[in-house]
Parts: C-alpha cells; sequence; structure tokens
C-alpha cells in the first residue's frame, strides 16, 4: 500500500512520461493486464495516456493482455491511428500461466506451503478443471491459506462459488456467522468506512472510530488475523521506518556530548521508543482492489456486514461533521482523543462524502432525490453546521491546510443543495430544528452562497496570523471558499442516451461527431475560462466582501504577509498603514517586526531595519506568549546582523546570545545565529568563549549545522589552536565520531577531524587514518541535511593526495617514492573513491582530483609520457568544463587549470590569467539562462501537491488540477502589475540571498564580478578578514599544490621574509615550504565585462576565445618547448 494517494495522471506523469521520450535512450515495456476488470473511468483515462505514446512518439511499447473487451476493441478502432495487432492464444497454452501461478503459490504462501502433496494435488486440479481466470484462482489460493490447516481448506475447496462476487458474499457470510452479536456492528462499521473512504485508513483512525462511533474496541489485530483473514490486512507504511530513522537520528542531535566521556542515555531513550510501533504506521485495507470494488458496489445482497453506498457515505460525513463542529475546550466532551485523531480526515473529505451522497441519491436525469426522509434532514443539518462555522470549524480546516474540501465544490454541486434543501424543507417541519430551517430557506433561495460563513471566518483567521506561512495558508483558504460564489447554480444538462457509459467519449469517430453532439460549435480555450486573479486582485475582492470584520492593525498585517512574495512595495504599504494605527505594544511589536524584516530581506534600508527593530525590543512584551518568540527571534538576529556589519561587534554577540536563547533547543532555527556568534567572537579574539561556546550550546553543532559548516568547524579549530586546547578538541571530535558512526552520519565530521589534526596539529598520521575511514566507509550521509554526501569523500580523496605528496617529497629512496605514486594511483579504487562520479552533481566536480598532484610526482619520478597523459587529461577536463552549459563550477575550474598550467614551464602568465578570472561571470547569458531554469524548477516544485507534512504524515492535497490551470501567462501578468509600482519604491526588490549578485547586472558597472562566493586566507591571519570575492580588496597568492591554500599579500610577505618561519602566531602549518604560487591578478589585469577578457594595453579578448587560443596554440607549443629540453 502507497503512504499517499497517487492519482494515475501523477503515477504517469512522474514514473512514464517523462523518462522515455523520444530522444531518450532508454525504452519501456509496458504490460497491462485484465484491463476488462478495471474501474471504466480509469481505464478510459489510462487509455488516452496510451494514445499520447502514439502522438509523441514516446520509447514505450504497449502489450494488453487478458480477455477481449469491447471498451478496448472501440478504443483501438475508433482512437488509435496506429496499426494494433492482435495475438490470440490457445486456451490450452493459457493454461500455463495457472500451473505457474499454483507453483509459485505452493512455495510462497506460508500456510498452503506445508500442505501435504497430496492436498497441494487436489487443489491444482480443482483450479486447473474449474476454468477459473488467474485472479480469481489467486484469490482461491489466498482464502485457502487463510484456513491454516488442510481439512478445513479442503472443505472450503468443494464449496468454491462460480465467481469472485458470489465468493466474497461466501466469505462475508462466513465472518458474519463466527461473530458474537455485539461484534457484529464494529465491523460492519469498520467495511463501511474502509471501502468508502477516500484514501486509507490508518489503524489509530481505525481505533478511534470505533472509540467515538461505539463507545468501545475490539482487538482488530487479532480480528485481522483471525476471522478477517480473508477480508482484511495491514500493511506497514514507508513513513514507519523514515521515523524509526529520523527518532534515532534526533536522539544523537538532542545529546550533548560530555567531552570527558559518553552515556547511555540517548541510546536507551531510542531503544524505549522503538519498542512499540505507532498505530499510525499501519494503513488497513482490503486484500484485493476487487473485494474493495465489491464493497463499494451499490448491489447489497443479504449479509449483515456490508452496507450501502449511500448509507456508509452518510455515516462518514455525519462523522466528519461531529469532528469538526465539536467544541474543543478542555473536558467540554468525551473522546476528545478520537475526535482528533480523525480532524485531518475530517477536514479533507467532508465535501468529498457529501457529494457522494449526491451523486447516489440524485438522479442525473429527472434530478429527483431517492433517500429517505430522514436521510435528507440528517445531511442537511449537518451540512448547514458545517457551513455555518460551528465551534471555528476554519480553525481545524486551517489546521490541516484543508482546501480540497472547497475544490470539491464544483460540477453542479449548488443546483443540487438547492435540490436537497427544498427537500428538506418539504418534510414535515417538526423535523428541522429553527436554525437549520432558516438555513435551509437561505440555500434554497442562493445556494452559491452557502460556503461564504466559512470564508467570512476564514478572513477573521487570516487577520490574526503574525507569521508569513500561516497568513498565507489562511489567505488561500479564505479565497477558496470565497470564490465559490461564483460557481454557476443552474443545473446540469440530463446525460444523453448511452453517455451513462464512462467511455463514451472515446466512442466518438471524430472531433466534429463530438462537436455536433456539443451544438456544432467548439469552445475556445481562451474565452472559456477566465483567468484566474492574482493575490493582488484576490485580496481586492476579498476584503471589502465582508466589512463588518474589521481590518485593524493585525489584518492591515496579515494583508502584507499574503502579498509579501509576489507583491513586496503593496506588502510594505500594508506594513506602513498597520503601524500608523497600531494602538497596544503587542500589535506595535508585531508590526514593527514584520516591517523590519521585510526591508532586512527586500531592501537595502538596513539602518530603518534596525531602528524598527530597536523600537520593538523597547516595548513592553510581559503580555507575549509563545507565538512571538519567532518573531522576538527574527528582531534579534536583525538587530545583531546589523550591529555586525558596523562593526558593534560586542552588541552583536550578546544579541546573538539573546537570540540562541529564545530556541536554545532548536538547532535549525538558530544555525546561522549559531555561525554568526562565532564568527563574530573569532573577530574580537575571543577564543575561550568560542570553546565555551561549543560545550554550552552542545558540540554537535560541529557536525549537525546548517549554516557556514565548514567555517564553524574552522573557527573552533582555530580556537583551540590559539588556546591550546588541541587535546580537548581531539576529544570532541573522536565522541562525534563515535556517536554518529552507527548512522552513517561520521564521514563529515571525521573529515573536519582529519583537517584539525593535519593543519592545526601537523598530526599527518592521524589525518591520513581518518581520511582512509572515509573513503572505505559504506556511504556516506550528511547529518545537516540527511542526504548522502558525494563532496566529502571528494575532499578527502582530496586531501589524501596531498598528505601523499609530502611524503613522496620526504621520501629518501626510489623504494619509497614508487610506494607513495602507487598509494596515490589506487585512491580511485576505494569504495567511495569515485563517488562523486555517481551522484546528479557529477558536473561540479573534477574527475580526477589529485590530477595536478599526480602529475607533479610523475615529472619528478617518472615516467614521463605518464606525466604528459595525466596533465593534458586534465587540462581536457577543464577545457569542456568551461566550456559546458553548468556556469557553477566555472570557479573551481578556473582554480584548477590555474594548477594545470602551472605545472608545465612557460605557462605561468596563462595560469594568472585563470587564476584572475575566479571572481567574474564568463558568460553572463549563460548564468541568466540557468537562473530562469532554476526558478522555474522552484514553481514547479512548489506546484507538487504530493507533500508531507512535518510530522512525517502524508498531506491531503489534491489540487492538480488547480495547478495545471496556472501558466506563464499569469506569470507575466504579475510580473508587469509589479512593473508599475517600482517608482514608488526603488529601493524594493527580490529577498537578499546567495543569489542576488548573480541577478543585478547593471550595465554601468565596470566589470561582471559573481560576489556571491570568494576565497579564505589561508595563512597567518588571525583578525579574520574573511572571504575575499573581488581583486580589488587584496592580491591573492594562490598555492597551486594544496587544494584549497590562498594567501593574502600581507601573509605571503611573512612567509617569503622568514622562509616560512612568521614572526607572527600562527595557528595553521599545513602548506609545504616547496610549494609553488601564482599571484592573482596577472599583471595588467582589469577584468571581464560581456564575456570579455580586458587586460592593460590589450585588446578586449573574448574568454572563450583566450581559452580557445590557448587550447590549440599555447599548450601544444609549451610541450613541444618542454619536451626539447
Amino acid at each position: 500500500m502507497c503512504c499517499a494517494t497517487w492519482t494515475l495522471f501523477n503515477i504517469w506523469c512522474w514514473t512514464i512520461y517523462q523518462l522515455y521520450q523520444e530522444e531518450s535512450n532508454d525504452q519501456l515495456f509496458l504490460v497491462i493486464d485484465s484491463l476488462e476488470q478495471a474501474n471504466p473511468a480509469q481505464a478510459n483515462e489510462l487509455l488516452a495516456y496510451m494514445e499520447n505514446i502514439v502522438d509523441t512518439k514516446q520509447k514505450i511499447k504497449v502489450v494488453f493482455t487478458g480477455n477481449d473487451s469491447e471498451l478496448l476493441s472501440m478504443w483501438s478502432k475508433y482512437r488509435v491511428n496506429k496499426h494494433f495487432a492482435t495475438i490470440s492464444i490457445d486456451p490450452s497454452a493459457a493454461r500455463s500461466g495457472m500451473q505457474k501461478l499454483l507453483d509459485s503459490r505452493f512455495e510462497s504462501l506460508p500456510r498452503l506451503s506445508r500442505f501435504s502433496d497430496h492436498v497441494k494435488a487436489e487443489v491444482a486440479k480443482v483450479m486447473t478443471d474449474g476454468k477459473y481466470g488467474l485472479q480469481y484462482a489467486d484469490r482461491i489460493l489466498q482464502y485457502l491459506d487463510s484456513k491454516g490447516l488442510e481439512r478445513p481448506a479442503m472443505r472450503a475447496l468443494g464449496e468454491l462459488p462460480e465467481d469472485l462476487p458470489s465468493f466474497y458474499n461466501n466469505v462475508l457470510a462466513t465472518c458474519s456467522e463466527n461473530l458474537k452479536e455485539q461484534e457484529r456492528p464494529s465491523l460492519k462499521l469498520i467495511f463501511a468506512w474502509i471501502a468508502l473512504a477516500e484514501r486509507p485508513l490508518t489503524l489509530e483512525e481505525v481505533y478511534s472510530l470505533l472509540k467515538l462511533k461505539l463507545g468501545k474496541l475490539i482487538d482488530l489485530e487479532a480480528e485481522i488475523a483471525g476471522r478477517c483473514s480473508s477480508i482484511l490486512d495491514m500493511s506497514s507504511t514507508l513513513i514507519w521506518e523514515e521515523r524509526i530513522q529520523k527518532k534515532q537520528k534526533k536522539e544523537v542531535v538532542k545529546k550533548d556530548l560530555n567531552i570527558e566521556g559518553s552515556t547511555d542515555d540517548g541510546a536507551d531513550k531510542v531503544k524505549y521508543r522503538d519498542k512499540f510501533q505507532p498505530d499510525s504506521s499501519l494503513l488497513v485495507h482490503f486484500q484485493e482492489n476487487t473485494l474493495h470494488e465489491y464493497m463499494r458496489s451499490g448491489e447489497v445482497p443479504n449479509n449483515t456486514l456490508q452496507s450501502s453506498p449511500l448509507l456508509s457515505h452518510v455515516d462518514i460525513f455525519t462523522t466528519c461533521t461531529e469532528v469538526l463542529c465539536s467544541s474543543e475546550e478542555p473536558g467540554a466532551l468525551e473522546n476528545a482523543d478520537s475526535r482528533r485523531t480523525l480532524q485531518k480526515y475530517a477536514a479533507n473529505y467532508w465535501m468529498a462524502h457529501f457529494k457522494g451522497i449526491i451523486d447516489i441519491a440524485t438522479s442525473d436525469k429527472d434530478y429527483t432525490i431517492s433517500a429517505p426522509d430522514e436521510v435528507v434532514i440528517r445531511v442537511v443539518e449537518c451540512f448547514s453546521h458545517i457551513c455555518s462555522n460551528q465551534n471555528d470549524v476554519v480553525k481545524k480546516l486551517l489546521q490541516h491546510d484543508a482546501g480540497t474540501c472547497y475544490d470539491d465544490f464544483c460540477g453542479g454541486l449548488p443546483y443540487f443543495i438547492k435540490l436537497w434543501a427544498q427537500k428538506a424543507l418539504e418534510c414535515s417541519q417538526n423535523l428541522l430544528p429553527e436554525e437549520v430551517r432558516l438555513w435551509a430557506q437561505r440555500a434554497a433561495e442562493n445556494p452559491a452562497e452557502v460556503l461564504q460563513p466559512l470564508a467570512r471566518n476564514h478572513v477573521i483567521h487570516w487577520f490574526t496570523e503574525i507569521h508569513e506561512d500561516t497568513a498565507s495558508r489562511a489567505f488561500k483558504l479564505a479565497w477558496k471558499a470565497f470564490a465559490t460564489r461564483e460557481i454557476e447554480v443552474g443545473h446540469p444538462p440530463p446525460e444523453e442516451e448511452g453517455q451513462e457509459d464512462p467511455g463514451y467519449w472515446f466512442y466518438k469517430e471524430n472531433e466534429a461527431e463530438a462537436n455536433e453532439a456539443r451544438g456544432g460549435e467548439e469552445d475556445d480555450d481562451d474565452t472559456s475560462e477566465e483567468e484566474e486573479p492574482n493575490a493582488y486582485e484576490q485580496i481586492a475582492q476579498l476584503v471589502p466582501a465582508f466589512q463588518d470584520v474589521e481590518v485593524g492593525p493585525s489584518g492591515h498585517r496579515a494583508i502584507g504577509l499574503a502579498l509579501l512574495s509576489d507583491w513586496p512595495v503593496d506588502a510594505l504599504d500594508s506594513f506602513n498603514e498597520s503601524l500608523e494605527i497600531c494602538e497596544t505594544d503587542i500589535d506595535k511589536f508585531a508590526t514593527l517586526i514584520t516591517r523590519a524584516k521585510f526591508l532586512h530581506d527586500f531592501t537595502d534600508e538596513d539602518e530603518d531595519a534596525y531602528d524598527g527593530v530597536c523600537k520593538a525590543l523597547a516595548l513592553d512584551r510581559s503580555g507575549l506568549d509563545k507565538k512571538y518568540d519567532d518573531l522576538l527571534h527574527t528582531a534579534l538576529s536583525v538587530r545583531a546582523t546589523y550591529e555586525a556589519n558596523h562593526n558593534m561587534l560586542e552588541a552583536a554577540g550578546k544579541s546573538l546570545e539573546d537570540a540562541m536563547t529564545v530556541y536554545s533547543g532548536d538547532r535549525g532555527k538558530t544555525a546561522r545565529d549559531f555561525s554568526m556568534l562565532l564568527r563574530t567572537l573569532d573577530k574580537l579574539g575571543r577564543h575561550e568563549d568560542i570553546l565555551a561556546g561549543i560545550v554550552t550550546w552542545g558540540p554537535i553543532r560541529l557536525a549537525v549545522t546548517s549554516e557556514d559548516w565548514d567555517e564553524v568547524n574552522w573557527w573552533y579549530q582555530k580556537a583551540a589552536k590559539q588556546t591550546g586546547q588541541e587535546q580537548v578538541m581531539m576529544t570532541t571530535y573522536e565522541l562525534l565520531v563515535q556517536e554518529l558512526a552507527p548512522l552513517e552520519w561520521a564521514s563529515p565530521t571525521r573529515y573536519q577531524y582529519a583537517l584539525g589534526c593535519r593543519r592545526s596539529m601537523g598530526d599527518m598520521a592521524k589525518a591520513k587514518s581518518l581520511l582512509y575511514e572515509i573513503l572505505d566507509a559504506d556511504n556516506c550521509i550528511d547529518p545537516a541535511t540527511d542526504a548522502v554526501s558525494e563532496e566529502i569523500p571528494y575532499l578527502a580523496r582530496r586531501e589524501l593526495a596531498e598528505i601523499i605528496y609530502e611524503e613522496f617529497l620526504q621520501a629518501t629512496s626510489s623504494a619509497q617514492m614508487c610506494a607513495s605514486l602507487s598509494e596515490i594511483e589506487c585512491l580511485a579504487t576505494r569504495k567511495l573513491g569515485n563517488a562523486h562520479l555517481m551522484g546528479d552533481t557529477e558536473s561540479n566536480y573534477l574527475k580526477r582530483p589529485e590530477a595536478t598532484i599526480l602529475a607533479r610526482m610523475y615529472r619528478r619520478f617518472g615516467p614521463l609520457d605518464k606525466f604528459e597523459e595525466t596533465l593534458t587529461e586534465a587540462f581536457n577536463n577543464c577545457v569542456a568544463s568551461l566550456n559546458d552549459e553548468n556556469p557553477w563550477n566555472d570557479l573551481d575550474t578556473l582554480r584548477e587549470l590555474c594548477n594545470v598550467l602551472a605545472c608545465l614551464p612557460g605557462l605561468q602568465r596563462e595560469a594568472a590569467i585563470a587564476l584572475s578570472a575566479q571572481f567574474y561571470h564568463l558568460d553572463k547569458e549563460l548564468v541568466m539562462k540557468n537562473l530562469d531554469l532554476m526558478a522555474r524548477c522552484n514553481r514547479n516544485y512548489e506546484r507538487n501537491d504530493l507533500t508531507f507534512g512535518s510530522d512525517g504524515e502524508w498531506e491531503d492535497t489534491d489540487d492538480d488540477d488547480e495547478a495545471q490551470d496556472k501558466d506563464e501567462d499569469e506569470d507575466d501578468h504579475a510580473t508587469d502589475a509589479n512593473l508599475k509600482h517600482l517608482d514608488k519604491v526603488s529601493t524594493v526588490r527580490r529577498k537578499k540571498c546567495w543569489i542576488h549578485p548573480m541577478i543585478e547586472f547593471d550595465d554601468n558597472d565596470q566589470f561582471d564580478t559573481t560576489g556571491h562566493r570568494g576565497v579564505r586566507c589561508g595563512g597567518y591571519c588571525l583578525d579574520n578578514p574573511g572571504y575575499i570575492t573581488s581583486w580589488n580588496q587584496t592580491a591573492m597568492y594562490h598555492c597551486v599544490v594544496c587544494a584549497n591554500c590562498d594567501w593574502c599579500e600581507t601573509c605571503y610577505l611573512k612567509r617569503v621574509s622568514n622562509c616560512g618561519n612568521s614572526g607572527g602566531e600562527k595557528w595553521r602549518a599545513y602548506c609545504g615550504t616547496g610549494h609553488e604560487f601564482i599571484r592573482g591578478p596577472a599583471e595588467g589585469w582589469m577584468g571581464i565585462k560581456d564575456g570579455k577578457i580586458e587586460m592593460k594595453y590589450e585588446e578586449p579578448e573574448e574568454f572563450r576565445e583566450w581559452l580557445g587560443r590557448l587550447q590549440r596554440e599555447k599548450w601544444p607549443r609549451a610541450w613541444e618547448e618542454f619536451w626539447k629540453g
């Protein structure tokens, strides 16, 4: 069973359609068996996708197996413009499939496999002689297996019915006969719900249902293993296994490591929590889809365990009403826990079951209602309670983001609501409570307005939200409910003769016939569907519609939050309007911080943002509850960022400590605060406080922080070195590795541990051992993202190469040099040695990270032909990477190209030019093309409706049609409308982030610098100058041996003047004394503009032309000079 309800459309699009396009190298052979037994609507939908295979020339071959059917025959005759080959199989030959099925089930079914050979032979004879279909035979074999013993199985074998419906009827009758009278209602209730529920129910939901409806429980697990063994089954979902892993990892993350030693408390907690599997991890369902369809069928035989579909839908709908309309006050009602468990299902599917009742009980031809009066009264009363927002129904809908219930309000439903309301009014007046009677009168007069009370209350809830995500969700629900008023009330046209068949549309010979049946005119898609208004227009309609709802300061703030992502200028106007009318400190606090966060994220007005948060933090906060913690944390973070950027370091450190205290137990929310705090303390030279902070906030942050992970460890290692606490650092890393290893999380920490040993302490042996552990591990998972990391093994391989190269240089014999050479050649053969070539991000890495080091070793030790081969391969890889369609790997590739060129005499100037180009966009158009692709991918991802909630459970969303309706024209419309407002606030722009410098190309800028990534001085700097992102900051000396070692000019001059022994204090020493350096920028370098290299006293040259000339002329010439000696 799937843990989420996947539509056939989603399955087709995501697992088949995208993977086998005409240009694909792969081919799919799709076998569809027994289509004639499928649901007609689903079969027609599937056949429509089959047509698309032919039209789009996809690499898919389709084979239909099973009995011939009218549906398939008509489809192949009228809808497929391709030869449809039919192969008839002799019945005797087809019986071989039955024998294979018997052999398989005799081996796999646990009880049947233990039957004697005599009984198996009898079973095989009955199955073969009976001319049963494979599906029926398979179901019978499972039924015999459920009997457990041979004698009951043989009795059942002699009483086999003719077909599956008869068989299922007998199974239910047998189950009913074995039940006690008090047990029968429980199973009947469960069967009805499982048959007609919109998604599979969890075991926890089933138990809650029994408790709520009957006030007692049965041992459902025992029933499934016993009397219902031929009917029900339970399936473990993927969610449970994922939750177990997450719980184990959370226990590790939450536990603060003691440097003196570790405890087993966390492990005991994990073990205790894993002892009992929660009910929510199991789905209860019928054993077969055919049984499920049988239980949903309208033909109810004379048995006591099957309910009619109408009564089942009514029971589910009334239960949903009870769950949604019950009071949530403490102690108000019994069974509160059961109601809460069923809330999510009820919130999402109450409308679907209401539609199910109408579909069954209302004639499509003359619109008469066939339901009994008491059913009509009951349904209308429940529907009125929900639509009247009894006991704050919208709060529960918002809690579960249940927008799907409003999507179901379509397809002529208002007209049927009118019919049912009129029918209820025609019944005896004594049956309808007064408030329900008044509601029914209003519904009969204007059925399209029945959901407007819900829309009004959604607006009220929206106006109370203080966070962007919840405000946006509340607004979207309010709009969905509000938009239902536009649905036409007129009754849908009666179905034509023959149109009851769901496959009717397949049988039209051509579109002309279809148009003629519709009246002779073809609808114009551009005019028949109105464009959905954007968020700004939606708010302009929604807010005035409920003039009795006071907007106030909180309302204007919530409006701004809903506009924030797409209409930032108008959002700012709303925040300002809110601030002008604020009267209470709470409103001022919320609005000031929301506005300040907007200014900080979207504008350059950082000083105004800082003033805003300072005013907010100066207010009386004694009346704030926990829901304002996020705003408090935001205010402190904004203040700290401003203070850090304006050299108010002491104040920034205090603000960051306060921000972390707000969410002291949440490492995700405080990851950025933590990295900023360490950066600030490092700038202040407070290394002891860094070590104390690691202890206070938990050493586990060194492993799982999601912000500046490299830098956090870098600052920690530096602090340990400066304070003489290297042994404490090693112990901390050792404990982290031990703690993380069982979860395969240890490799990133091993890498940082190895860097500390090598670069800070000079312990090459320990570093080498740790790096080999990374390459020899079964897997490498990043604990910050819980995803497989290809980067860590890649970096470990490069770091190992550097260590081996230093050993090679220090070798005193040819044997030692040969051993080092052999060792570095074998790095790729390690278990994860080539992990970086196996992932989706292969293009972001060098194919052979140690290529230049290996080439230098070949040049020194030989053979020289290997030197040329290795270096040429690295050079060609660099050229190919710089010419590809991926601009994000250019910086690393340029640095590697510098290393390659520096290996060959005569190319030092070209090496310097390659190094100089690292801070520039080589091709702006390519960058913009990739950014556009990323934006479109992000939009597609956001429109993905099958998502998982924060609790790990599936989200009940089904907005496929809505997602399909949005197109690029809407995006263009919103963009054009936004441009009209740019003259109001010129400083408003897209949200600031790492991508921001890449999307603001100003023609007036002198050069196209990237600004989003730089290099850090790896020398003796103690004042943390930060990243160098421009040659205007300083010249840099790049080591062409080490992987990531650049020295600022000051540190390099110290190194040269003291022969590597600087007069200043150094905390890292790993760059060898004999290493070669290339200075950047190159002499005469000016920059790159519009893809052209500009040098003093030289004509601008296209970078690609420079690269091509290097490949065609200078590279071959350099080799000629090299071989000449």
